[in-house]
Protein backbone atom coordinates (compact mmCIF):
# COMPACT_ATOMS: atom_id res chain seq x y z
CA UNK A 1 0.00 0.00 0.00
CA UNK A 2 0.98 3.57 -0.22
CA UNK A 3 1.68 5.71 2.61
CA UNK A 4 1.18 9.52 2.98
CA UNK A 5 1.62 11.33 5.96
CA UNK A 6 4.78 8.97 7.44
CA UNK A 7 6.28 12.60 8.65
CA UNK A 8 3.85 12.25 11.76
CA UNK A 9 5.58 8.89 12.66
CA UNK A 10 9.16 10.11 12.87
CA UNK A 11 7.83 13.39 14.35
CA UNK A 12 6.24 11.18 17.11
CA UNK A 13 9.24 8.90 17.94
CA UNK A 14 12.01 11.48 17.88
CA UNK A 15 9.88 13.02 20.97
CA UNK A 16 9.41 9.23 22.00
CA UNK A 17 11.34 7.12 21.13
CA UNK A 18 10.15 4.15 23.05
CA UNK A 19 7.18 4.16 20.30
CA UNK A 20 9.44 3.95 17.73
CA UNK A 21 9.72 0.27 16.88
CA UNK A 22 6.18 -0.31 17.10
CA UNK A 23 4.75 2.68 14.75
CA UNK A 24 7.49 1.39 11.97
CA UNK A 25 6.39 -2.48 12.54
CA UNK A 26 2.71 -1.47 12.30
CA UNK A 27 3.98 0.91 9.34
CA UNK A 28 6.20 -1.63 7.50
CA UNK A 29 3.59 -4.41 7.58
CA UNK A 30 0.91 -1.41 5.94
CA UNK A 31 3.32 -0.25 3.09
CA UNK A 32 4.14 -4.54 2.37
CA UNK A 33 0.74 -5.42 2.27
CA UNK A 34 -2.70 -5.53 0.15
CA UNK A 35 -5.75 -5.58 2.00
CA UNK A 36 -8.75 -5.90 1.02
CA UNK A 37 -11.02 -3.96 3.93
CA UNK A 38 -10.70 -2.67 7.33
CA UNK A 39 -11.78 -6.26 9.02
CA UNK A 40 -8.54 -7.81 7.19
CA UNK A 41 -6.51 -5.46 8.36
CA UNK A 42 -7.09 -5.51 12.01
CA UNK A 43 -7.33 -9.69 11.73
CA UNK A 44 -3.56 -9.73 10.49
CA UNK A 45 -2.29 -7.15 12.70
CA UNK A 46 -3.02 -7.72 16.60
CA UNK A 47 -3.66 -4.45 18.42
CA UNK A 48 -6.08 -2.90 16.05
CA UNK A 49 -9.68 -2.10 15.99
CA UNK A 50 -12.23 -0.79 14.01
CA UNK A 51 -13.17 2.91 14.25
CA UNK A 52 -15.58 2.67 11.07
CA UNK A 53 -14.96 1.42 7.49
CA UNK A 54 -12.28 3.32 6.15
CA UNK A 55 -10.68 4.08 9.75
CA UNK A 56 -8.46 1.83 11.91
CA UNK A 57 -6.71 2.18 15.42
CA UNK A 58 -3.53 0.49 16.20
CA UNK A 59 -2.83 0.40 19.71
CA UNK A 60 1.39 0.45 20.56
CA UNK A 61 3.55 -0.36 23.18
CA UNK A 62 1.02 -1.94 25.45
CA UNK A 63 -1.57 0.86 24.30
CA UNK A 64 0.03 3.71 25.70
CA UNK A 65 0.19 5.05 22.19
CA UNK A 66 -2.22 4.95 19.81
CA UNK A 67 -2.32 5.80 16.00
CA UNK A 68 -5.46 6.32 13.66
CA UNK A 69 -5.10 5.80 10.21
CA UNK A 70 -7.46 6.62 7.29
CA UNK A 71 -7.60 3.86 4.15
CA UNK A 72 -8.52 3.63 0.80
CA UNK A 73 -8.90 0.29 -0.76
CA UNK A 74 -9.28 1.15 -3.73
CA UNK A 75 -6.38 2.78 -4.93
CA UNK A 76 -4.43 0.68 -1.54
CA UNK A 77 -3.59 3.74 -0.20
CA UNK A 78 -3.73 5.47 3.60
CA UNK A 79 -3.24 8.72 5.09
CA UNK A 80 -1.84 8.48 9.14
CA UNK A 81 -4.63 10.69 10.80
CA UNK A 82 -2.91 10.93 14.11
CA UNK A 83 -0.49 9.87 16.51
CA UNK A 84 -0.15 10.20 20.06
CA UNK A 85 -0.30 9.15 23.26
CA UNK A 86 -3.04 7.39 24.80
CA UNK A 87 -4.11 10.34 26.64
CA UNK A 88 -4.33 12.66 23.39
CA UNK A 89 -6.08 10.38 21.39
CA UNK A 90 -8.81 10.80 24.22
CA UNK A 91 -8.57 14.58 23.25
CA UNK A 92 -8.59 14.14 19.78
CA UNK A 93 -11.29 11.45 19.61
CA UNK A 94 -13.41 13.91 21.51
CA UNK A 95 -13.01 16.46 19.06
CA UNK A 96 -13.93 13.90 15.90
Amino acid sequence: MTSSGYYKIEDFFNKHNQAKTGLLSVHRRLVNGVFKNSQEITTKIPNSSLINDDKVVFRIKWNEYRMIIYFNFSIQAFNILFVGTHKEYDKWNARR
